[in-house]
This record gives structure tokens, sequence and C-alpha cells, in this order.
């Protein structure tokens, strides 16, 4: 595969020929393809101008701006490869399960002695130093 020249723009075209009440018909670079509703949810609630509003500037991709839906050609041609539900078993690694732990006895911590209080005590105990000498 061959990329473009810098500077040289894709412009395929796409066109919107249909939308009823099963799904959408578009026409990319002259092939029809059709889009239920079932397989593509964001278009069900969809305005028609919100639908015809479709932007195709990259080879495979088209993207719907007022939807904020961006599909990869290859999503319409075949859904079953990209599912909208995940599904449990489809997944083939196993995660492991630990057991729960016993929960861990504390002792009680001892009340914190205020700043303040603890310089009294320091200095109570230099000056009481001091007089014994």
């Amino acid at each position: 595969m061959k990329s473009a020249k810098r500077g040289t723009r894709f412009s395929g075209t796409v066109e919107i020929s249909a939308v009823t009440a099963e799904g959408v018909r578009i026409v990319i670079d002259g092939r029809e393809r059709f889009m239920p509703f079932k397989r593509f949810p964001w278009f069900k609630d969809a305005t028609i101008a919100q639908i015809l509003n479709v932007e195709y500037e990259l080879e495979d991709d088209l993207r719907w701006p007022d939807l904020d839906v961006d599909l990869h050609i290859e999503s319409i041609d075949h859904p079953e490869r990209f599912p909208l539900i995940w599904r449990p078993e489809r997944v083939t690694m196993k995660l492991p399960i630990t057991p729960k732990r016993k929960p861990v006895k504390r002792r009680a911590r001892k009340a914190p002695v205020p700043r303040a209080q603890a310089t009294r005590s320091r200095a109570a105990a230099s000056s009481a130093a001091a007089r014994a000498r």
C-alpha cells in the first residue's frame, strides 16, 4: 500500500440515499450499503439533518460530527466483527480469584499530645533540671 503524496487530500464520495424505519442506506464510492438501527443504534433517534451531515475525509472512515460518531467502513460491511455488547464467553483469559483476608486486629493508638502542651513539658523539665544543679 502506497501512501498519498504530502499535501494531497483524499477525496471519496459518500451519499445517504435513504432513511427508513429499519435503518440508513448509504452509498460509499458507488457501492450501496445498509446500516440497520439494530446494529447502528446511534442513528435511530437522530434527525434527518444529523444523518445527512456525513464527512468522508479519511480513506476508511466516515464521520458524523453532529452525532459524534466515527465509523470504519469495515464495521458497516461486517458489523458482526465489531460487537456493541461485551460478551464474557468470548474472553479466553481467566482471572485468578484471590481469597478474602481476615481483618487484622489493630492495637489502640495513644492520643497525640497537643504541640503546645509538649513544648511546656519540655520547658518545665529543662527548668527543673537547671534548679537541681
